[in-house]
């Protein structure tokens, strides 16, 4: 076999190995956010509403965030999301203030009980944030952090 021949076929194997790879992590619940896929997380801070809503844009999961902890450096809320069925869900945003001044927010979402092998789009404040894909029983967790773009919240001293 010429070298080049060679080395098409390793090329088409690996290219083999990397499809099967990208089938199998949806059915594991995990989801690999591609550069266009992407989405800044926006402040946090003054959410009111998250939703989950399935590839065709119907809303699968609700909820209203409340404020758990309000200080100068943490504010903590959280939401329990809910349907019309059996989904149920938890919504959890933390901004930390730190040391040297700089915030830092969390925003977590599971799921479950919701299609299995489905992808779904997290909303906050009718703003897409980002996806999550079930699991092979219907659930899925988000975990986004990053630098906040905000300087205070409200209740901060």
């Amino acid at each position: 076999m010429k070298e080049s021949q060679k080395l098409l076929s390793s090329f088409v194997v690996l290219l083999a190995i990397c499809a099967a790879g990208a089938a199998l992590l949806p059915r594991l619940g995990i989801t690999i956010e591609t550069p266009a896929m992407r989405i800044q997380l926006a402040d946090l801070s003054r959410t009111q509403v998250i939703e989950i809503h399935d590839a065709g844009g119907r809303l699968a999961l609700r909820g209203q965030l409340e404020t758990l902890i309000t200080a100068s450096d943490q504010l903590r809320r959280s939401a329990i999301l809910s349907s019309a069925g059996s989904a149920i869900g938890l919504a959890e945003i933390e901004l930390t203030r730190h040391r040297d001044g700089t915030i830092t927010q969390e925003l977590e979402v599971d799921v479950d009980d919701l299609p299995p092998g489905s992808l779904f789009t997290v909303m906050l404040d009718g703003r897409p944030t980002g996806t999550l894909t079930t699991d092979s029983d219907g659930a899925a967790e988000l975990d986004r952090y990053g630098r906040a773009h905000v300087t205070s919240w409200q209740g901060a001293d």
